[in-house]
């Protein structure tokens, strides 16, 4: 049997070093980016191929012989479709480790999704804030009726990452201060200034609302009447930075400010970071109906890092599209991978240091909103 060739692009960040190290194991991997990956070079599973991704010959060099390319480089908003332009020419199964909306419109206008197959937002968010959800919505429901989600943490954060969180409320990834209810996209600000308690957390939070394409495509799919997704962040100096360059960036994108942007986030990143403890968490609530009866759920995932996270949700969703013949189309990787199995390969790797499921109180129509803007459920 043919050993698959991936050829994954960033492969020594942090992200791509984690889906390299899973996907290694049954795979060949050709990794590609200007420097040589440190802590790969004795493998013999793994080949480093010098590869700048803005040069578009040397891009499409890396992909040809390739099964499936993964993109784990970034940042997206500057990344574009090029890598998935050039694997579509090299006849590769493309995947993104995020891309979202943008590049899905950017394909579908190309024609790409009758070309190849193509997976996008394949981390922890979007990614994992999709397969969630439908893994929890497994565990007894009939129905649904309505999703409460929030992520966030305590971590490093890489330039990539950074770039990516601060242009997507200003590069149409998503709306802040948004949720659906009843089909459509209601606005709602919030009070981003004072930290609020949520029970599944030891400390208090900042949060905000984001609505993107994955939460909306998953509340067609559950056939929720109500979805909100929460960014939460736990440091006063990481909220101002975020909020202090939201304020830029929608006047002025220039290198320059997205530079000084940049750093101060990961600068005061790192601050909150000293001396303590990195950890993320991942939480959804689905409240929907069993046998007639109303019941709620909630399932909290807890790790020490959201890009081991990423990493191996971009594995599962390449070890996914070779172990099954994918129709040609563009895919969002919540829509591929199967839930039950992607978090069973979260807590194998350890990449998941929990996952724990609890029943909680219902919440009646009237009581809920309110309950849900104070931070109380």
């Amino acid at each position: 049997m043919k050993i698959p060739l991936i050829g994954v692009l960033g492969c020594g960040g942090a992200l791509g070093y984690i889906a390299c190290n899973v996907l290694k194991r049954n795979c060949k991997i050709r990794g590609g980016q200007r420097r040589r990956p440190e802590g790969m070079e004795a493998d013999s599973n793994f080949q480093w191929v010098k590869t700048d991704l803005y040069n578009e010959e040397e891009l499409y060099e890396f992909c040809k012989g390739c099964d499936v390319i993964l993109n784990c480089a970034g940042p997206s908003y500057l990344v574009g479709d090029r890598v998935a332009l050039a694997a579509a020419k090299a006849n590769a199964i493309y995947i993104d480790t995020f891309g979202a909306g943008p590049l899905e419109n950017s394909l579908l206008k190309k024609g790409l999704d009758k070309e190849g197959v193509f997976v996008i937002s394949a981390g922890s968010f979007p990614g994992l804030s999709g397969i969630l959800p439908r893994w929890l919505a497994e565990q007894e429901f009939e129905s649904i009726f309505s999703m409460l989600s929030f992520a966030g943490g305590r971590e490093h954060c890489s330039t990539c990452a950074g770039l990516d969180l601060l242009l997507s409320s200003v590069s149409n990834y998503g709306i802040s201060g948004a949720f659906m209810k009843n089909g459509s996209v209601v606005r709602a600000l919030d009070n981003i200034s004072e930290k609020v308690y949520i029970p599944f957390l030891k400390e208090e939070v900042y949060k905000q609302k984001f609505l993107n394409d994955e939460t909306i495509k998953l509340y067609k799919l559950l056939q929720l009447k109500e979805a909100y997704w929460y960014n939460i962040i736990v440091d006063k100096a990481v909220n101002d930075a975020i909020l202090k360059s939201y304020a830029k960036l929608s006047m002025d994108r220039s290198d320059n400010v997205l530079r000084e942007a940049i750093d101060e986030l990961c600068a005061a990143a790192d601050m909150a970071l000293w001396g303590k403890n990195p950890w993320y968490v991942m939480t959804t609530e689905l409240q929907g109906e069993k046998r007639g009866r109303l019941i709620r759920k909630r399932c909290i995932l807890r790790s020490k890092s959201s890009y081991e996270l990423s990493g191996v949700v971009a594995a599962a969703a390449v070890e996914t599209v070779i172990k099954h013949k994918t129709k040609k189309g563009i895919y969002w990787a919540f829509e591929v991978l199967d839930p039950v199995e992607t978090v069973e390969r979260l807590v194998s790797t350890k990449a998941a240091a929990s996952i724990d499921v609890v029943d909680i109180p219902p919440v009646r129509e009237n009581d809920r909103h309110s309950q849900i803007e104070e931070g109380r459920l």
